[in-house]
């Protein structure tokens, strides 16, 4: 036996206690990884929003909703679903429960991917109402760009990497198609405050307020007088632009978003959620036609979800400077007096009532 002979086996160990040494960390990063999925603590695949996660996870904590509201943060701000579930309670005789999924920034095709990563976690709702707002169909949001949570590794893990167009993210959505670990890189302080949270959701502080573990954010009013600082200083450019083409793509992106719910045995819901006065005002200012405008962009919605949207117009005239938290959004109070408006327009009332009728009498005891 040679010198050389005798190093051969040794060279093998070394390759093998180098490749162990690289390749038990990854694994034991991804036992653990998919060990907080399991216990719940985080959710399989991050979106690129805390908040989102965090709503996530208010809800697969959950049993399943009786209602659940999905939206922007129009919805997310502007219908309290504790105040809903008690409006049913008193109609019915019932208890419901009733929460929220609304998130901050997200157009329709993000709450179509939101609706399906609900699927994933079997937390559907029986009935699920969709809250469209203006920057649903007419804003920059009616065209997510590379931020949207399609291309998040919640997403990708939701619907696969057919959407992505460059090859290095065609192959992290694949990656992480596989290992938790990966659709979790980058993301330690998370996955640490979760660990010593010890799975425990307290009400989450956003920048504005605070979101309620229904998923309502809670936030404080405003007085006159900050109003019109805002106003002077933010919501200068075109708010709403009713386009074509997005028009074209909220009605292709709703029309999905129906057609799932309704595959999965969900009821389905739609209502308008329109600015407060202050910002509305701006915009009709710039755009006189947007009664009009508006009106067409929800007849063409409806048409192509097969169902119709209760268009609430405005606020009514309970709104004051205190029922706003910023020009766009409501407050507490704001929330209360418009889930109270929504419930007493007859077609958002009489056919939430019925659905969940419907619902009640068809699922065995």
């Amino acid at each position: 036996m040679t010198a050389r002979d005798g190093a051969r086996p040794r060279s093998r160990r070394s390759i093998v206690i180098a490749l162990c040494a690289l390749l038990l960390p990854l694994l034991a990063m991804e036992v653990g990884v998919r060990v907080l999925i399991a216990a719940g603590w985080v959710t399989a695949a991050p979106s690129r929003d805390a908040q989102v996660d965090v709503g996530a996870l208010m809800r697969a904590a959950e049993p399943r909703q009786d209602v659940l509201l999905l939206g922007d943060s129009l919805v997310r701000r502007g219908v309290d679903p504790a105040v809903l579930a008690t409006l049913i309670e008193q109609a019915t005789g019932r208890p419901a429960a009733v929460a929220s999924m609304a998130q901050l920034d997200v157009d329709v095709r993000s709450m179509s991917l939101l609706a399906r990563q609900l699927g994933t976690a079997e937390r559907l709702p029986r009935v699920m109402l969709l809250g469209l707002s203006m920057g649903n169909y007419g804003g920059p949001r009616a065209n997510p760009g590379a931020r949207a949570i399609e291309h998040s590794p919640m997403g990708q893990l939701v619907v696969g990497c057919g959407a992505e167009e460059f090859p290095v993210a065609w192959l992290e959505c694949q990656l992480g198609q596989v290992s938790a670990a990966w659709r979790w890189r980058g993301q330690p302080s998370r996955l640490l405050d979760r660990l010593l949270a010890a799975g425990t959701l307290p009400e989450f502080a956003t920048p504005d307020g605070t979101l309620r573990r229904d998923g309502f954010e809670v936030t404080p009013g405003m007085t006159q007088a900050q109003l019109d600082r805002l106003a002077a200083t933010s919501y200068r450019g075109q708010v709403v632009d009713i386009t074509p083409t997005r028009l074209e793509t909220a009605s292709t992106a709703l029309q999905e978003l129906v057609a799932y719910l309704e595959g999965e045995g969900v009821q389905v819901v739609m209502f308008s959620v329109p600015y407060p006065p202050p910002l509305l005002d701006a915009i009709r200012a710039r755009t006189p036609d947007l009664a009009i405008q508006d009106a067409a962009a929800l007849d063409a919605l409806a048409s192509a979800a097969g169902l119709p949207v209760v268009h609430t117009r405005e606020m009514a005239d309970w709104w004051r400077p205190q029922d706003s938290s910023d020009l766009k959004h409501l407050s507490a109070s704001g929330a209360d007096a418009f889930t109270h408006q929504l419930w007493a327009m007859p077609l958002f009332r009489e056919r939430v009532l019925r659905l969940l009728d419907d619902q009640v009498t068809s699922v065995p005891p």
